[in-house]
């Protein structure tokens, strides 16, 4: 629940809702979602059956975009929270990823620059607790070609230093054509990256323009439960999945001057920077802050 406290100590209650997925999970976190919703009217649970991780991504992005489709599910109080609060932001933020410092001055700053589509993050990642990179993604925002081209060789961009705006994701819904939210439900993996080639196309396109969030947006801590990533690749659909993302925008790629290779690189180290000692003593210092929050919350609620 460390994720649910890197959120609820720095935000006030009127000004957020959490909507969790709870994917089917086998364990006893059903039974400690319900306990925490049901003495939390900040987060709203949906529990399903197990589909797989962008089945879940999609139903949340939906709830949230739009719940009249999805009233059945969330029943009359879930409902109602959602429709009196009326978000104009979303943030998709998965199991293994805590929330940085700052939260609601990054909000606020969105709320005030109401030109831009969407806003950008930096993050630090960790396997475990143990440090591993910083990606630096603020820099390109405000040139969707950089950020397209940056974008078409990293493939792993963390969803969670976004913060969208409500109306951009019901267009993007529109334009996508799922069913249901706004992920390809063919992919597992590489999800985050299709996507935002995608959502950086359009801007290029339509000249749209992405605002950037000075700091740390999150941290991501790789290890901590069962990837995606790592059961998409027992399973065989890793690299085919990255190869359908790859040659999808390859056109687009050559079109606007990305230089192109025969097969597109696990990795571009240039973009990946290794982690400093003050970043390692910025995550130690917040995350201590989060354990203790989370103890408490666990103290009152179960």
């Amino acid at each position: 629940m460390q994720l649910v406290a890197s959120i609820k100590q720095q935000l006030k209650a009127d000004q957020y809702l959490h909507v969790i997925v709870n994917d089917g999970s086998t364990d006893n976190t059903t039974e400690i979602l319900k306990q925490y919703a049901a003495r939390d009217a900040n987060i709203v649970l949906i529990n399903q059956k197990h589909h797989d991780g962008t089945y879940a991504f999609n139903l949340g992005i939906d709830v949230s975009i739009g719940p009249e489709a999805h009233e059945y599910l969330l029943g009359e109080n879930n409902f109602r929270k959602i429709v009196k609060l009326n978000a104009q932001f979303i943030m998709f933020i998965g199991t293994d990823d805590l929330v940085g410092p700052g939260l609601a001055n990054r909000l606020e700053a969105c709320r005030l620059s109401s030109d831009y589509k969407l806003f950008l993050g930096d993050y630090r990642s960790f396997i475990g607790d143990e440090p591993y990179s910083r990606k630096e993604f603020t820099p390109y925002a405000s040139n969707p070609e950089s950020l397209f081209k940056k974008l078409f060789y990293v493939e792993n961009f963390p969803s969670h230093t976004i913060i969208w705006k409500k109306d951009f994701l019901q267009e993007l819904k529109k334009l996508r054509g799922y069913d249901m939210g706004i992920i390809d439900p063919q992919i597992l993996s590489p999800q985050a990256w299709d996507l935002m080639l995608y959502t950086t196309k359009l801007a290029i396109i339509r000249n749209y323009r992405f605002g950037f969030i000075k700091g740390n947006t999150g941290y991501k801590r790789y290890g901590i439960s069962g990837t995606m990533t790592e059961k998409n690749r027992k399973a065989g659909r890793y690299l085919k999945e990255r190869e359908l993302v790859f040659h999808r925008y390859k056109d687009f790629a050559a079109d606007n001057k990305v230089v192109m290779l025969d097969k597109r690189p696990p990795l571009n180290h240039k973009y990946f920077k290794p982690l400093k000692k003050e970043d390692k003593k910025e995550f130690d210092s917040y995350l201590s802050k989060v354990f203790i929050y989370t103890s408490k919350l666990a103290q009152n609620y179960l």
